[in-house]
C-alpha cells in the first residue's frame, strides 16, 4: 500500500512539473513573438525620424510617444495625430512638415526643432511674449501755441507668399518637381523606379561665417516607404531664383548642402547663375538640407579713446 502512495505521489510531482515547462515555453515564445515586433516598429518609422531629423536624437521625440499616445502599442488604433498624417501622406515626414496635426498652433516641423511632441497639443514650443514699456512723459510748452503735428499714414506691408511643401512622383523616365522658389530636374535615368520626392522651405540662421538670402530648403527622395541616402544614378538639376536686388555679390553665391556634422559644403555640387541675374542653378547626385551661401566677412569698427 505504502509502495503505491509513492507511486501515485512520484506521478503527481511528474505531472506538475511537465505543466510548468509547458507554461514556461509559452511564455518564452510569446516574448520572443513580440520583441521583434517592437524592435522592428523602432527600427523603421523612428529611426527613419531620427535620420531625416538628427536633432532629434536621445530627446523625447526620439520615443516611441512621438507616434503613440501612451508611450507605445502596435495597433492602427493607438496612433496619434502626427502618425496619423504620417501614414496618410505616404509614409513621408517632409510631407507633413507644415502640417497642425495635433492642432496647437505650431506646425509639425516647428515642433520638431523645439523639441516638442507634434501629436500632442499639451506640448507645444514655448513663444516668446512681448513686453510692453510704458509711455514716456512729454513736456508741451505753453508759451507758444500748439504746433499741428503731422499724422504718420501706415503703409500696409507687403504680403509674402512663403513657399509650401511640395511633393511628387518620379518615374524611370524623369520629372520635375516646381515650388515657388525651387525647382528639381530628374533627367531619364536618374532613377529606375517610381521615387517620391518632396520640397520643403525651412527657416534656418546663417551659418557662422556666411551670408544667405532667405533661400534654405530641404529635399528629400523615398521609395518604397524610405528615404534614399544613396546617390542618384545620373546628377539632377537645382534652380534657385532669387530677388535681382539683393545687397550681395551675386556672382559669388553657390549652393551649399549640410553635412552629417551640421557643416556646410558645396563638395560635389556644381553651380552657375544665370545672365538674368536671378536663377542660380547647380548640379548634385543627392538630397540634403540646402541653402543658398556666400561667404561672409566680419566687420570690425575702430575704437574710439576720448
Amino acid at each position: 500500500m505504502k509502495q503505491q502512495s509513492n507511486k501515485l505521489s512520484s506521478l503527481n510531482n511528474w505531472s506538475i512539473m511537465s505543466i510548468i515547462v509547458a507554461l514556461t515555453g509559452i511564455l518564452l515564445i510569446a516574448i520572443g513573438w513580440l520583441l521583434p515586433y517592437q524592435a522592428n516598429a523602432k527600427g523603421s518609422y523612428l529611426n527613419s525620424m531620427t535620420s531625416q531629423y538628427p536633432q532629434i536624437s536621445s530627446s523625447k521625440l526620439d520615443n516611441c510617444a512621438v507616434c503613440h499616445p501612451s508611450g507605445g502599442g502596435n495597433d492602427d488604433n493607438n496612433l496619434n495625430s502626427f502618425a496619423r498624417d504620417y501614414m496618410d501622406n505616404g509614409k513621408n515626414f517632409a510631407a507633413i512638415e507644415n502640417f497642425d496635426s495635433d492642432g496647437d498652433g505650431a506646425i509639425n516641423i516647428d515642433e520638431i526643432n523645439a523639441l516638442t511632441l507634434p501629436g500632442d497639443a499639451n506640448d507645444k514650443p514655448v513663444v516668446a511674449t512681448a513686453t510692453s514699456l510704458p509711455p514716456t512723459a512729454t513736456s508741451t510748452a505753453t508759451s507758444l501755441p500748439p504746433t499741428a503735428t503731422p499724422t504718420a499714414t501706415a503703409i500696409p506691408a507687403t504680403a509674402t507668399q512663403t513657399p509650401e511643401t511640395v511633393s511628387t512622383t518620379i518615374s524611370g523616365g524623369g520629372g520635375e518637381l516646381n515650388s515657388i522658389d525651387v525647382s528639381v530636374e530628374f533627367p531619364a535615368g536618374a532613377v529606375d523606379t517610381d521615387t517620391i520626392v518632396s520640397y520643403a522651405h525651412l527657416l534656418l540662421p546663417n551659418p557662422s561665417g556666411f551670408l544667405g538670402i532667405d533661400r534654405s530648403f530641404q529635399l528629400t527622395a523615398m521609395q518604397g516607404g524610405s528615404i534614399i541616402t544613396s546617390d542618384f544614378k545620373l546628377p539632377v538639376t537645382i534652380t534657385v531664383k532669387y530677388p535681382a536686388d539683393l545687397s550681395i555679390s551675386k556672382d559669388k553665391l553657390k549652393l551649399y548642402y549640410q553635412k552629417t556634422d551640421n557643416s556646410w559644403s558645396t563638395d560635389g555640387i556644381t553651380t552657375t547663375v544665370s545672365n538674368t541675374d536671378t536663377e542660380l542653378t547647380s548640379t548634385t547626385t543627392h538630397f540634403s538640407k540646402f541653402a543658398v551661401l556666400t561667404e561672409g566677412q566680419s566687420i570690425y569698427l575702430p575704437v574710439i579713446i576720448r
